[in-house]
């Protein structure tokens, strides 16, 4: 990629599958002028079994752009090559930047794996990266991302096909991000007609893998002069669901004052389903002791799903537990809002105002 101002989608790239007497550079795509970039949905392999001889490194996604604003999300990144006696490296990913977060940089949802002899997961601020975890840390980002094998259909055969393989369990069921702008795939098929938003160029009903804790979005509260229990409205999603019945359904857990007592309420399912519905959650005023002006409330939401090992996520994030009614640690910066002095009788309003309002 050249710069420019560009958005790269639904693309299926296969390379170095035929080329192992020797280990050139092979990149399935770089990014090596910056530009305003976006790719989503690409499916790449990069091939090559008992690589015979060279010293040349390959990347499935490289990228050493440090400005511009880029996107890489719903991706997957396949790094297969293996080294015979070729002492190249084979990189899954590599982005620029030299610190957590690099300016312009978004990164999530991707696939990623590099499980050949001379294999190394990425590449960040000139230093391998071992795993995905490493790379989270590293990069700040891919708090949704995964390291698995995507289950191509066949991406070494002679005529190479990155179709999913839908008899095998697979992390790209279900598990993107959706873009508005992408609403098709490889083929033609509507996304939005199979399952919530599939990782990579091909779209279809799989066999999922829940690997994600559930998505929990909402506007927070703002500040009040009320005093009552206030209802926080919350969108959850989720690829296996979560339980709209028993003891397990979504939470709102709150407190008065950071030394306070947390409490929590079960919430509501308004509409929807328990892989995306409408939540109402209610701070209930009279657990905290009744509230008054000048307190703080803090709260965070928490839910589970129904995967057979759970998924547990909050909003914000960073809960700890193990069921959404046993919290080991809450999220460290949980959202607030103030209780404010009501006020009441007859103001001025403005500088040069003469009749009260």
């Amino acid at each position: 990629m050249q710069g420019g101002l560009t958005t790269y989608q639904n693309n299926m790239i296969v390379v170095g599958n035929d080329m192992t007497a020797n280990s050139p550079q092979i990149n399935g795509i770089a990014e090596t002028i910056a530009g305003t970039d976006n790719f989503y949905f690409n499916s790449v392999y990069i091939g090559g079994a008992a690589v015979a001889a060279g010293s040349a490194n390959s990347y499935a996604f490289q990228s050493t752009i440090t400005t511009n604003t880029r996107n890489y999300r719903d991706n997957i990144f396949y790094n297969g090559r293996s080294n015979g006696a070729a002492t190249g490296k084979h990189y899954a990913v590599r982005v620029g930047g030299t610190a957590p977060n690099p300016a312009g940089l978004t990164i999530n949802n991707n696939v990623y794996l590099a499980n050949g002899t001379g294999a190394v997961f990425g590449y960040f601020n000139s230093l391998d990266v071992a795993n995905l975890a490493a790379w989270q840390a590293a990069v700040g980002q891919d708090a949704n991302s995964f390291e698995s094998d995507p289950q191509y259909l066949a991406p070494t055969a002679a005529a190479p096909d990155l179709h999913i393989n839908g008899s095998i369990v697979t992390v790209i069921e279900g598990n993107g991000f959706p873009i508005g702008t992408v609403t098709d795939d490889y083929d033609g098929q509507t996304r939005a007609s199979l399952t919530p938003t599939d990782i990579g160029a091909d779209a279809g009903d799989f066999m999922g893998a829940d690997l994600a804790p559930p998505a929990i979005t909402y506007t927070a509260l703002g500040n009040t002069a009320s005093t009552a229990d206030r209802i926080l409205a919350a969108t959850i999603a989720d690829v296996t669901g979560v339980p709209t019945s028993g003891a397990l359904q979504p939470r709102i857990y709150y407190k008065k004052g950071a030394g306070g007592t947390w409490y929590s309420s079960q919430g509501v399912l308004t509409s929807g389903s328990g892989t995306s519905g409408a939540w109402d959650f209610t701070i209930v005023a009279a657990d905290m002791g009744g509230v008054a002006a000048g307190d703080t409330i803090y709260y965070y939401v928490i839910a589970q799903d129904t995967a057979s090992t759970p998924n547990i996520g909050s909003n914000p994030s960073g809960v700890v537990a193990t069921d959404v009614n046993t919290v080991i640690t809450p999220p460290a910066v949980p959202n607030s809002y103030n209780v404010l002095a009501s006020i009441s009788g007859t103001y001025d309003v403005g500088a040069t105002c003469a009749t009260p309002e």
